[in-house]
This record gives structure tokens, sequence and C-alpha cells, in this order.
């Protein structure tokens, strides 16, 4: 009697520890599984192209221009609205954020809607360009204003590319964030651009990186850049295109909405 109870609790304990084997060794396959799967915020959409560095990749997408009647500059400064408000309330088809602004929500520098003009243009190392349409729906970017009434005036920075030369950029505490550029194409047509972090995206090159990326995707894409422009970038930057939605974590000072 004594040997065969004996024998029921070994097995007791037995099965008792195999269940705990297995049990243990589930759960810690499972979160092996989930914490190893990468998480990204980037949406699963087509239109996403890879442009490589060095040692760098780096997620972008461009939206071409060719009609400037379709382009609107227009500020949010004041009422500070997001991309999707924005998109339904301007009936916009596409959306890119545009230049930087100050902490008291007033753009930097020259700032140009429908021939008025809202600031002047100020000196600066930095912000040491315009991009520009005059009266006619001719673009521009470039290092001093056009002599012919505007339409539209943004004062950015810095230049990245000028009469189709790489500029060379020395950029003091140069960090990595989302890239927002508009350039001049191919037949004077408006090219804007969005280079990031795929797995992070509100993360991306660095300033002194992008004249080189731009030569890179113009390859990619069969593309000239005449001129090219920084814009505003990092937690402050939107782009709605063809297939790409990348929304704001801050506010956007301003944006061009496209029709």
């Amino acid at each position: 009697m004594v040997k065969r109870l004996f024998l029921f609790l070994v097995f007791v304990l037995i099965a008792i520890i195999i269940v705990v084997y297995f049990s243990g060794k589930s759960n810690f396959s499972t979160s092996r599984k989930l914490s190893d799967t990468p998480v990204s915020p980037t949406p699963d959409v087509e239109g996403i192209s890879v442009v490589t560095l060095g040692e760098d990749k780096f997620a972008y997408a461009i939206l071409k221009v060719r009609d400037t009647e379709v382009v609107d500059l227009k500020p949010n400064f004041s009422e500070q609205k997001i991309t999707e408000e924005l998109m339904n309330e301007k009936k916009c088809k596409y959306l890119v954020n545009a230049g930087f602004y100050q902490k008291d929500f007033t753009p930097i520098g020259l700032f140009i809607v429908n021939g008025k003009v809202i600031k002047k243009e100020i000196k600066s190392e930095t912000f040491n360009g315009f991009f520009t349409i005059d009266s006619e729906g001719f673009p521009t970017v470039g290092s001093k204003l056009p002599s012919v009434p505007l339409k539209y005036g943004l004062q950015s920075g810095p230049l990245l590319i000028l009469n189709s030369k790489l500029q060379e950029l020395k950029i003091t505490n140069d960090d990595n964030a989302r890239r927002i550029i508009a350039a001049i194409g191919r037949d004077n047509r408006i090219v804007f651009i969005v280079i990031y972090n795929a797995n992070f995206v509100f993360s991306g090159p660095n300033l002194a990186a992008l004249p080189s990326l731009l030569q890179e995707i113009a390859k990619l894409e069969n593309e000239i850049f005449i001129s090219a422009i920084n814009l505003d970038g990092g937690s402050a930057s939107s782009f709605w295109g063809e297939g790409i939605n990348l929304i704001e974590l801050s506010p956007i000072g301003s944006y061009f909405c496209i029709n």
C-alpha cells in the first residue's frame, strides 16, 4: 500500500514538472516572438521607394507638380489645425507642409500669400533661400527673390542645390529627422520630396547628407534637380501624397494645398 502510494506521488510530481516546463517554454517563445517583431508606425502603402547613401538606407516619396495653378500656399500659424482637418476643409488632394515658424507661431522670414506680404524677409545663414511662385505661375528656388510680382513666397533653408550644384553644408549640432524638400525639376516643375527612416517615420537623415541624397534620388527617378531647399521637418512635418500619408506630431505652421 505504501509502495503504491509512493509511486502515485512520484507520478503526480513528474506530471506537475512536465506541465510547468512546457507551460514556461510556451510563454517564453511567445514573448520572444512579440519582442523580436519590429514595430513600425509606417503604413503598408504603395509609392514608397528606397535610397541608399553609404551604409544608410532611407525611405522616400516624391510628388511632382507640373501645373502651378493647382498649388496654394496657406498659413496655419494661428489655427494650428491638423492635416486631416486641413485636407477636408480646403479640399486638398495632396498636402505638404511648408516653412519653419517661431515660438510665437509666426513665420521665420518672408511669407507671401496671394500677393500679400505677411512677413518680410530676414537675413539668415540657415534660412538662406526662397521658394516662390510669381504672378505668371513660374516657380523658383534660389538665394535671392525674383524681381517680379509674386503670388507666393516662402523663406526657408538651408539651400541644398543651387544652379544644379550641390551645396556643401556645415551644420552645427546636426541631427537625424524626417526631411521635407521643395525642388525645381525638369521643365521647371515643382517636386516635393520626403525622406525618412522607414522604421521610425519622424527620424531620417541629417541635413548635411541631403544634397548627396537628392543626387541619388535624381538618378533613381531619372530626374534633374536644378535647385532645392529644405522645408520644416521632423515632428512638425506632414506629407500626404500618392500612396503615402505621413502626419505631424506637432502643428505645421504652413502648408502647400495641391488639387
